[in-house]
């Protein structure tokens, strides 16, 4: 009974050992078979039972657990009070420190799991407040809300006297209740429609985009993802609003009221479009709504701004109004003009259709000026001495020009304008009045320096004169002056030349004093003027006429003149002399310059005129000797050579005869007395005949006798002896004598064409 008594169950370890060891020495005593243990030793073993069983402190012990169990259920802060007086009344009804242990355990599990479900409403207000409750379905809502209010109706301090079991099932339930709670998921469901739908606002750049996206997620409820997903799509609007402002830039910026715009206007639009352009890129900035609408304002504003179409219809009026004030353009030009500045799109062309008609009115200036001068131009020496073609070229050039400068003038561009300016340039240009003129006048010039009758001064005025010329006819006609001035020095010279003699002729010789000086002075003043003295035209025509007055006014002459008329009368009283001597005589009174020389001339002819006196009288005696012994018994060879200077001689004197001079007729005498001497006839002396023999040689003297010179005929005569003496011996004295008469004859032929007239005759 001891050993089950909660005294004993209960006590230390060492006490019931002690107990155990003093009851079983005591048994060891108390057996049958027990040793003999004597009082002392039974009493001592009594003892130490006894004491032994006093020292069980089981009973002890169980109060103190039972105490120390209660006192730490009152620790346990979890269980409600209702718990914990039912685990204090479970420690106190245990028997044992087993079932003080066991009730104190089982409180504290129920206390662990009363923690455990304080702890799973500890965050109620948390959970109630979460993303995970609030957007939890509601029936889940419910269920939490009734398992932590049942759970609360456990934990509460005056809340049941739940055990574990039923803690453990309120747990469950909150634990399951809560788990059960979809808010969580129906959130991040909601934000990830939101984030699909966000992705398909296909206005919304990436940046935006993402912004929206995050605004999604940092969403705690449904709520704020349906505002963060309405603030996306309004966004989303404002940007396509924002994206349809910019999206005709192109169209803008291509228009004449963009282009033509201020320039500070066209800045301040493209700073609008590129500050819209940096938030609708995609990778633009993330601008909000309040953002991309002041964006698109501005956008707007600007665009509203744009002053091109006004700039532009004023750029065409005051471009219009200053193409009325271009001067040189005629009328088509200006119409032209006009219509060009109207159908300009953009203040650049309006610009470049002024610009062109300022440039058009600045070419028909040129051109203006260009035909300006044309009166000038066409009474200038470059055109006056042009040539033909160059001159019509030039005209044809001015009238196309005037064709396009007159008011009424055709509508020529800058390119016909500058053509037909180029080509009166050209046609000017081409006009060569100055080098012709500047050729002639060096070609006259040159001509001067070859005019070699003008002396250094006249061809110093001469030359002076075509450089002063001024057109062609001019140099032409100071040529033409010169070149007769030239032709009449040349005539001076001459003059000059023929006169430079005359002060030896019977002319001047014999002329009085005042002719003689008149000569002198004219004779002087040609010298002068051939020497180098400045005279023109007119002056040497005079210096030619007074050169040729004075000296047909030397009264000298005239004496001179009888002087040989009456030499030539003398030379037709000359009865033997032929024609042509008489004339050759006259030629030669005609060329005297001096009364000598016609006396000589007179004396020639008269001596002349002797000779031939001579020569008939030789024929005469021929004629004679023609019928002697001499001539008809001599060899036939020196009767033909005898014949043939008769012959000659006869045509000599005959009235028409050749111009034999006095050595010819000395020739032609020496040949006769040649002839005649060499004719070697002899009498055939015969006994009947000696009376007529002695008649021939009485008629052979009579000839001798007939010869002009006694002393030839006595030379005759003794060749004729000597001829008659050497015929005999020698054999050939005839064909000597035909020898020296031919060579005669000959040399008489050499001298004046006897032989080839006598041969002429005959062959008559």
């Amino acid at each position: 009974a001891t050993k089950a008594s909660v005294n004993y169950t209960n006590a230390d370890e060492e006490a019931q050992k002690a107990y155990d060891a003093a009851v079983e020495a005591a048994n060891a005593i108390v057996a049958k078979e027990g040793a003999n243990a004597d009082s002392t030793a039974v009493q001592a073993a009594l003892e130490q039972v006894k004491a032994a069983k006093a020292a069980l402190n089981g009973d002890s012990n169980l109060a103190n657990a039972k105490q120390a169990a209660q006192d730490a259920i009152d620790k346990l802060n979890n269980l409600n009070d209702a718990q914990k007086a039912a685990a204090k009344a479970a420690v106190d009804n245990a028997t044992d420190a087993a079932g003080v242990t066991a009730a104190s355990d089982k409180a504290e599990a129920l206390d662990g799991n009363m923690g455990d479900l304080k702890e799973s409403v500890a965050d109620v207000d948390a959970t109630k407040a979460s993303v995970n409750y609030k957007n939890a379905d509601e029936e889940a809502q419910k269920a939490y809300d009734a398992a932590v209010e049942a759970a609360n109706a456990i934990v509460a301090k005056e809340g049941t006297n739940a055990d574990s079991a039923a803690v453990q099932a309120a747990l469950e339930q909150v634990k399951a209740a809560k788990d059960a709670l979809n808010g969580d998921s129906n959130l991040a469901n909601a934000k990830q429609a939101a984030k699909d739908a966000i992705d398909k606002l296909n206005n919304l750049n990436e940046a935006q985009k993402a912004a929206a996206k995050a605004a999604v997620d940092n969403a705690t409820d449904a709520a704020g993802v349906t505002a963060a997903s309405d603030k996306a799509e309004a966004l989303d609007g404002n940007m396509g609003n924002l994206k349809e402002s910019v999206a005709d830039l192109d169209t803008t910026k291509a228009s004449g009221n963009y282009k033509n715009a201020d320039e500070k206007v066209q800045k301040a639009y493209d700073a609008a479009v590129e500050a819209a352009n940096a938030i609708v890129a995609k990778e633009g900035t993330n601008a909000d709504s309040a953002e991309v609408q002041a964006a698109l304002e501005k956008v707007q504003a600007a665009k509203a701004a744009l002053n091109g179409d006004s700039n532009l219809a004023n750029a065409k009026q005051a471009a219009q109004d200053a193409i009325d004030k271009l001067n040189n353009l005629n009328e088509a030009q200006k119409e032209a003009a006009k219509a060009a500045v109207d159908n300009a799109t953009d203040a650049a062309g309006v610009t470049a259709a002024s610009d062109k008609a300022t440039v058009l009115d600045s070419n028909m200036g040129d051109l203006k000026e260009s035909v300006a001068d044309v009166d000038a131009t066409k009474a200038s020496v470059n055109y006056t001495n042009a040539d033909e073609a160059a001159q019509k070229a030039y005209d044809a050039a001015i009238e196309a020009a005037n064709a396009i400068v007159a008011k009424e003038g055709a509508n020529a561009d800058s390119a016909a304008v500058q053509a037909a300016l180029e080509k009166v340039q050209a046609a000017k240009a081409a006009l060569n009045g100055d080098s012709n003129l500047a050729n002639a006048k060096q070609a006259a010039q040159d001509a001067i320096d070859k005019l070699n009758n003008l002396n250094d001064a006249q061809k110093s005025a001469a030359k002076a004169a075509i450089e002063q010329a001024s057109s062609l006819a001019e140099v032409s006609t100071a040529g033409d002056k010169a070149t007769n001035l030239d032709s009449s020095m040349g005539d001076l010279k001459k003059a000059f030349k023929d006169n430079e003699s005359i002060k030896n002729s019977v002319s001047y010789v014999n002329a009085s004093a005042d002719k003689q000086k008149a000569f002198d002075d004219a004779m002087k003043a040609a010298s002068d003027v051939l020497n180098g003295k400045q005279a023109d035209y007119k002056t040497v025509l005079d210096l030619i006429i007074s050169l040729s007055n004075a000296k047909d006014n030397l009264d000298g002459a005239k004496n001179f003149n009888n002087s040989k008329q009456v030499a030539k009368d003398v030379i037709d009283n000359l009865a033997n002399l032929n024609d042509a001597q008489k004339v050759t005589a006259k030629k030669e009174i005609n060329s005297a310059t001096q009364e000598n020389a016609i006396t000589n001339a007179v004396n020639k002819a008269k001596n002349l005129d002797d000779l031939m006196i001579k020569l008939h009288a030789a024929i005469e005696v021929a004629t004679q000797t023609r019928v002697t012994v001499r001539y008809l018994n001599a060899s036939p060879e020196l009767r033909e050579a005898y014949d043939k200077v008769v012959k000659l001689s006869k045509e000599v004197v005959a009235k028409n005869g050749n111009d034999a001079n006095a050595n010819d007729i000395q020739l032609l005498l020496q040949a006769l007395e040649t002839a005649q001497n060499a004719l070697n006839g002899k009498e055939i002396v015969t006994p009947d005949s000696s009376q007529n023999n002695q008649t021939d040689s009485n008629s052979d003297s009579k000839l001798e006798n007939k010869t002009a010179n006694p002393s030839k005929a006595t030379a005759t005569a003794k060749n004729k002896v000597s001829t008659s003496e050497k015929l005999p011996q020698t054999g050939d004295t005839s064909d000597n004598n035909v020898s020296i008469i031919g060579a005669t004859l000959a040399s008489i032929a050499g001298l004046f064409g006897l032989g080839s007239l006598y041969k002429k005759k005959e062959d008559k």
